[in-house]
């Protein structure tokens, strides 16, 4: 429950600002970077995702633990990386419902 409310927290704070800042500024090269993020985020998977966290924050940076279980910091990694598809899916939805709203004014 932990893990999926977690992931869900790094969900909405990234994907909600992602998708209007796209939609907003639609057609822009700041549209272009978001949604090329989203779609390597929405493409790339999650194993590997999870695996490249750990590598740069748990083993580069020591930054982060890469196992146990025990304190909020051991949360972090598998969150992120559960989030990372959702961010893609909710900012692309978001973007293109915005999109549509904006465009009937």
């Amino acid at each position: 429950l932990l893990l999926a409310a977690g992931a869900l927290v790094v969900t909405l704070v990234i994907a909600l600002p992602a998708g209007t800042i796209a939609a907003m500024r639609r057609g822009r090269a700041t549209d272009r970077t978001v949604m090329t993020g989203v779609l390597l985020g929405q493409s790339t998977p999650p194993f590997w995702v999870g695996i490249l966290l750990v590598l740069v924050f748990a083993v580069g940076l020591h930054a982060l633990p890469a196992s146990g279980y025990g304190s909020f910091a051991h949360l972090v990694l598998p969150s992120v990386t559960l989030a990372v598809y959702s961010v893609a899916v909710v900012a692309r939805l978001l973007r293109s419902s915005l999109v549509d709203v904006l465009a009937s004014d």
